[in-house]
Order: C-alpha cells, then sequence, then structure tokens
C-alpha cells in the first residue's frame, strides 16, 4: 500500500476537481441529462458566505430554456454531518444566481457503507422539514465507463473496484486512450488516473503502466508537483536508509573488535533497530561496556527509564 493512502481524502478532491472542471458534461450525462458542452459554464462556486464552498457549480443555458444550473457534491464516503453545509449552500446558491438550482450528490466509492444519503430531515415535535436530492453512486455506473460512453470518467474506475488491482488501472489508461477526447484532455485525464492509483499502489509500479504518457503529463501542474513531492520523499527516505545502515555497520565493526562476533539473538535484535539515532548511542557506550550483552542491556535499561 502506497504511504500516499492517509493523504487519500485531499487526493480525491483535487483529482475529481480537476476532471470535473475540465469535463463538466461527463456530470451531466452521468445523471441522465442531455447537453452540449457549449451550452454548460463553469461558475465559479464561492459563495457570499463566509466559509461555505461548492464543490462544483455548472449552469445550463440554451437558446430553448431559461438558465439553471447543477450544484454537485461529491464524497469519497458519506458523512451526514455535512448534509446541513449543503443545504446551506444550496439555499445560498438559489439566492445567489436567481435561477433554479439543483443538489446533486455524487458518492465516488461503495466501501463497506450500506446507505448513501438523498435527503435531510428536520424534526421538532409534530413538525417536519425534508430537503430531498438526486443521487448518483458511481460504481453503478461502472459498465457504462468501460463501455466507452463515459470515457471522461476513466480515472475513477478505480474506486468503482472493491479490490482493484493494476490492470484495472491499465484498463483506464486504454480507455482514455481510445477515447476520441481531444489530446490536451487526454493528457488531463491521464494524470488525473496517476494520480488516483497512487492511493492504492507504490510509485514504482505505478509508473512503468504510465511510462509512454510522462512526457505528456509530466508537466501538468497536478501531476508535476506530485512526481516531484513523490521523488523527494522517496530521496529522504533513501538517505534514512542510508544513515541507519551506516550507523549499524560502523556499530558493528567496532564492536566486533572489542568483543568478537554478537551471538545471533543479539544481532538479529541489532538488525531490527530502525533508528539512527539509538543505533548511535549505542556505538557512543561501546568504551563504557564490556561485552555485547551489557552494551544491549545498558541502552535498553537507559530508554526505559527516559520513557519513564
Amino acid at each position: 500500500m502506497s504511504d500516499i493512502y492517509s493523504e487519500l481524502p485531499n487526493l480525491i478532491d483535487r483529482s475529481v476537481k480537476a476532471l470535473f472542471r475540465e469535463c463538466p458534461t461527463a456530470v451531466t450525462r452521468l445523471a441522465g441529462i442531455n447537453v452540449e458542452a457549449v451550452n454548460i459554464r463553469v461558475e465559479d462556486p464561492n459563495l457570499n458566505l463566509p466559509e461555505l464552498r461548492a464543490d462544483h457549480v455548472f449552469i445550463i443555458q440554451t437558446e430553448e430554456e431559461q438558465p439553471r444550473a447543477i450544484y454537485l457534491e461529491y464524497q469519497l464516503e458519506p458523512d451526514v454531518n455535512l448534509l446541513p453545509s449543503w443545504c446551506a449552500k444550496w439555499g445560498g446558491l438559489t439566492r445567489q444566481l436567481g435561477m433554479p438550482v439543483v443538489l446533486l450528490a455524487l458518492y465516488l466509492q461503495r466501501g463497506d457503507r450500506a446507505t448513501f444519503p438523498d435527503h435531510y430531515t428536520v424534526e421538532v415535535g409534530a413538525l417536519e422539514m425534508k430537503l430531498t436530492f438526486p443521487v448518483i453512486r458511481l460504481w453503478e455506473h461502472a459498465a457504462r465507463i468501460r463501455s466507452g460512453e463515459l470515457p471522461e470518467l476513466a480515472p475513477l474506475l478505480l474506486l468503482c473496484e472493491e479490490r482493484p488491482t493494476e490492470e484495472t488501472v491499465r484498463e483506464e489508461v486504454a480507455l482514455i486512450h481510445a477515447s476520441l477526447l481531444p489530446v490536451e484532455t487526454q493528457a488531463e485525464l491521464l494524470g488525473i488516473a496517476l494520480l488516483v492509483a497512487s492511493r492504492q499502489f507504490a510509485r514504482e509500479r505505478l509508473l512503468p503502466i504510465f511510462a509512454e504518457d510522462l512526457d505528456m503529463i509530466k508537466d501538468l501542474g497536478i501531476v508535476g508537483d506530485w512526481l516531484v513531492e513523490r521523488e523527494a520523499r522517496g530521496e529522504a527516505r533513501g538517505e534514512a536508509r542510508g544513515k541507519v545502515e551506516g550507523t549499524r555497520e560502523t556499530l558493528l565493526l567496532l564492536g566486533r573488535k572489542r568483543f568478537g562476533e554478537p551471538a545471533a539473538d543479539l544481532l538479529a535484535a541489532l538488525e531490527a533497530i530502525s533508528s539512527a539515532e539509538e543505533l548511535q548511542q549505542k556505538a557512543e557506550r561501546l568504551l563504557e561496556v564490556e561485552s555485547w550483552e551489557e552494551l544491549m542491556a545498558s541502552t535498553s535499561d537507559s530508554r526505559s527509564m527516559t520513557e519513564l
């Protein structure tokens, strides 16, 4: 599992925002609304209310109909605690835009959840207020994505799988390549596919899959930042491992000259230490002890006292 898994919510948020900003018709087609791209304007989703911002706002306007809007919220996993803010943003956008606004919720991953809210209800005694809204469960549309009907959503195919594999990532890349989308859009989608896949797979396993496209996508802001960050982290981890191994080798070299070969259990204990600082402390105590056993016992006791 990649260490970027801990950054999953932010990573998916950035990726999905970029995807729908690039391909707004994917949302309308997913929801069963056929509208041409020229008739959709991606609106500024900021509200004139403190700390309230919609995920996406799409204004649909044709010659035949008055303007109307879709306010999109998406979640990796459902969080009912956010429903009040959705209601507030829906009301604020309806007033701010001066046109009909529909709140559409898109749930990206099924996970182990059984319910996905499609309404918000408040009860005060016998009084009840209920706001309902349409929802889309992405995994229910995996077949549409695989058929090529929704190639823009290929980067999210991985989220539809309960146990995704690298083959799913290759399938996403193939779907994007086979699409008739502009080259610039394909590059954006490939970059998003790489980012989304990095939640599940290590960088070293993904780069070969995207090797042929790397030159095309590495300059994209959303991907370039990730590549630089991953490379920097990899170098930092490599340097840290090198420091640990170097300190361990020095400790063993000096210790063997003083005490001879350590017993198997002591050698295993030394090999298990992953902290360069702890190994350095042991090396500094080599001249103060008379055996491997005393070295290990003294540093262990010292650490226990520090923890107390």
